[in-house]
């Protein structure tokens, strides 16, 4: 027995040794990031904006924090927004300042926040207070903000705010031209000038529009303003040849191009819709500036992949015209797709590398199997021509993303009507192009979708597919930007805490039918009570109400009021239980350690005893 009982007490030791030992340890308000992806730690991008910063940042976090009745997620999320910003104002030196306003605490306070431009969230349960969660960002006289942070937002939150910082910090804003043969901007307004986009544009020149000084050129436009740092071109069909040669001079220049073709545009046939979907002229884009650059590309043909077909429906169906590109087709090595998941290209081209230029680099950015096959757009959308056709053709991989870079020469002549007497022939300077063959990647329906949101009950898009992602990290690319693409390319997935919202779905379905009858209650009440006030005596002399009726009104108004606070509490009921299961939870994870521990010691000593 002597020496089986140090044991017990060497276990119970170790134990209190480990649990004293994290409690000092937490003290200094140090971690060590092991989670996938370092989702608590901050993307080297990130750390080089701080690190670089050379005026002051303030970010007002407005956080209704003495609301008791908020929902245990939102209580969470900005526990972890604190700790995000906490984090980046310790990476920036002290540049970055963050000030935490509680609106519910005065009413001044409440004011000030919607001057800010934070928005109050309404929960969906009635009654829940509004409360607001949203950061304003202020550099000197330049203010920006994320006017609401929900759920949904927080895995792309650090790119939001570091791209704001970079934005309001910068002394001039890159301009992005646009050049749309499709309805981007949300309205007709692609075939003219125009520096805004419309509240029904694309996310993508939203995104443009937020982050960049954009300029919607005209469509047939004849040259390129010299101060664009960048020209987006998405689906370039029957471009007439002096914007075609306003473009050849601008790359020659030394301009940056991001160019996204199509052998078949959906949306294009979508918004010239005059007959049924398949007696609609095929929309293409026929840049043939390609040929010069290199890079072969038949307007004619749609790329077609069995291996790495789209799913069209719940069953899994798949359609091997709309393409899924993953990890294994995108280079990793790019910053420009490094570390997407997945992007689709429905209805696609393909890129040949053709007779290459002297002086051009050429780096294939994603391609499709081997088993992939072109075939002729006039046969695809027929399941049967495109098999038959399909049984014709050899398989190959092709390049759908490209990405050129050096000098490149003019494809134009001094004999063409549209040269002009500025004409350039050969570089100025080293010029970047990026192609893509695909340009409905970037409409919204098919890389997202529409949700609900659960606690504003407001509509919000989830990302499906990493296209917008592709299209924002092309842009930043092209114009130096390779901090933000760190940290856009930051994959984290947001916790969720199933146990937590099982229970919470579980006493709602519990409570729904007392909520359902006591709701009922109300009504007959009220309605009740209403026609009280409506009764008239017989005197005519309006509104008379006699001592029965009287009595009954005031009867009635007292159980409406303790229907309203039986209401209330069943609701109090209902989030008390779900943050009593988050204490318990936490106390479950910070002791569950020490108890094994202590189990494993206690283990060892009956062994030992029994021996």
């Amino acid at each position: 027995m002597k020496k089986v009982f140090p044991s017990f007490v060497y276990g119970t030791f170790l134990a209190v040794f480990l649990i004293a030992l994290c409690s000092i340890i937490s003290l200094f308000n140090r971690k060590i990031d092991v989670t996938k992806n370092h989702r608590y730690s901050l993307s080297e991008g990130s750390k080089h904006i701080l690190t670089n910063l050379d005026e002051d940042v303030l970010i007002n976090f407005v956080y209704t924090e003495s609301e008791k009745r908020l929902p245990t997620s939102t209580k969470q999320l900005a526990k972890r927004i604190e700790e995000l910003l906490k984090t980046l104002s310790e990476e920036s030196d002290g540049r970055l300042v963050i000030r935490k306003i509680d609106p519910s605490r005065e009413r001044e306070l409440k004011w000030a926040a919607t001057v800010l431009g934070v928005e109050e969230q309404v929960p969906h349960r009635d009654n829940n207070e509004p409360f607001f969660l949203g950061l304003s960002l202020h550099v000197g006289t330049k203010t920006d903000l994320i006017s609401t942070v929900t759920p949904e937002d927080e895995g792309n939150l650090e790119y939001q705010i570091m791209s704001k910082i970079k934005r309001l910090t910068r002394i001039k804003i890159p301009k992005v031209g646009l050049i749309a043969g499709v309805n981007v901007v949300g309205s007709n307004a692609f075939s003219y000038e125009q520096d805004k986009v419309n509240k029904n544009a694309w996310e993508y020149a939203k995104a443009l529009d937020k982050d960049y000084d954009l300029k919607v050129l005209n469509y047939d436009t004849k040259v390129i303003p010299l101060d664009i740092d960048l020209l987006v071109v998405i689906h370039p069909e029957s471009m007439k040849r002096q914007t075609l040669y306003a473009i050849d001079q601008y790359i020659l220049e030394g301009g940056s191009l991001l160019l996204y073709v199509d052998p078949a545009s959906m949306t294009a046939m979508r918004d010239n819709s005059v007959a049924s979907f398949g007696e609609q002229q095929i929309r293409k884009s026929d840049f043939y500036l390609l040929k010069s650059w290199g890079i072969d590309y038949d307007a004619s043909k749609t790329l077609v992949d069995p291996e790495n077909a789209m799913a069209v429906d719940a069953r899994h169906k798949k359609d091997p015209t709309g393409i899924e590109l993953g990890v294994k087709s995108l280079q990793q090595e790019s910053p420009v797709t490094k570390n997407l998941q997945k992007i689709v290209m429905p209805f696609g081209g393909a890129l040949a590398i053709g007779d290459v230029p002297k002086g051009v680099n050429i780096q294939v950015l994603a391609e499709s199997s081997l088993s992939s096959k072109l075939v002729p757009t006039t046969e695809v959308f027929d399941p049967h021509k495109r098999q038959l056709s399909m049984s014709k053709i050899p398989a190959k991989s092709y390049p759908m993303i490209i990405h050129l870079s050096g000098n490149f020469l003019s494809a134009f002549s001094h004999d063409d009507p549209e040269v002009t007497d500025n004409y350039i022939k050969e570089s100025q300077q080293r010029a970047n192009i990026i192609v893509v063959a695909d340009s409905d990647l970037l409409e919204d329906s098919i890389w997202s979708q529409r949700s609900l949101d659960r606690i504003t009950y407001k509509t919000i898009r989830q990302k499906r597919f990493d296209n917008l992602i592709l299209g924002q990290n092309a842009v930043n690319y092209l114009l130096g930007g390779k901090e933000l693409i760190s940290i856009r390319n930051k994959v984290l997935s947001v916790p969720t805490f199933t146990k937590v919202e099982q229970l919470r779905n579980q006493s709602q379905e519990q409570l729904r039918v007392e909520f359902a009858s006591l709701q009922k209650r109300i009504e007959v009440t009220s309605e009740r009570l209403r026609e009280l006030y409506k009764a008239k005596g017989t005197s005519g002399q309006g509104f008379v109400i006699s001592p029965e009726a009287l009595a009954e009104r005031e009867k009635l108004k007292s159980a409406l009021d303790e229907m309203y606070i039986e209401k209330e509490r069943l609701d109090k009921n209902l989030n008390y239980s779900v943050d009593q299961l988050g204490q318990k939870l936490l106390w479950l994870n910070v002791g569950l350690a020490p108890l094994l521990i202590l189990l494993f010691g206690f283990t060892v000593w009956q062994l030992r005893k029994l021996k």
